[in-house]
């Protein structure tokens, strides 16, 4: 499977069939994180010809042919929601803390 950077068209990678085949998206970024060295929160992957993202729960039932992908840049920083996914961490509260990283918050902030 090609994945081209949507804005640009460009190719950023090419996964493998054992890669996407029968997996989540939440996999298939896990595997483009490697290979582009872009987290899997700031990623956004859409089929290409739709204008719908491809949910992190969503399925590859078969290979596509090619993929789109979006990679956000981090959300300025805000001392309430870096607050927020301090606590969430300290707490192992997974949920929240993926909820807050999806935004997508940077993972480097500190405790003040």
């Amino acid at each position: 499977m090609e994945v081209c950077f949507l804005a640009s068209g460009k190719r950023g990678a090419v996964l493998e069939a054992a890669d996407v085949e029968g997996k989540t998206a939440k996999a298939v970024k896990h595997a483009l994180a490697t290979k582009l060295g872009v987290t899997t929160f700031r990623q956004r992957l859409f089929l290409e010809g739709d204008a719908g993202e491809i949910h992190d729960d969503d399925i590859f039932p078969s290979v596509p042919l090619k993929v789109q992908l979006v990679v956000l840049e981090f959300c300025p920083p805000d001392v309430t929601e870096d607050k927020q996914m301090m606590a969430a961490a300290r707490e192992n509260d997974t949920v929240s803390l993926e909820k807050l990283l999806k935004c997508p918050r940077s993972p480097n902030t500190r405790d003040a």
